[in-house]
């Protein structure tokens, strides 16, 4: 939900740069600019939770415990 909010409000955001900004041609170039920004952050954000759902998953297939306690400096006990 938070996402697709801040995608609604970046793309309002580019429409009032494209109108407002003088000289005209530089608004429509910047607002273009942040739409594509907005695109590729449309296409990062799923895969980056999917990604991140596949390593949750498999994480426990392939780790094995082993090693030794922490204990870190200063600490006396």
């Amino acid at each position: 939900m938070a996402l697709g909010l801040a995608s609604v409000m970046l793309a309002e955001a580019a429409n009032l740069v494209a109108r407002t900004l003088e000289p005209r041609g530089l608004g429509i170039a910047l607002g273009v600019l942040l739409h594509a920004v907005n695109y590729t952050l449309g296409l990062v954000g799923p895969t980056i939770a999917a990604l991140r759902l596949h390593y949750v998953e498999f994480f426990e297939r392939f780790y094995e415990e082993g090693g030794f306690p922490f204990h870190p400096f200063g600490q006396r006990g």
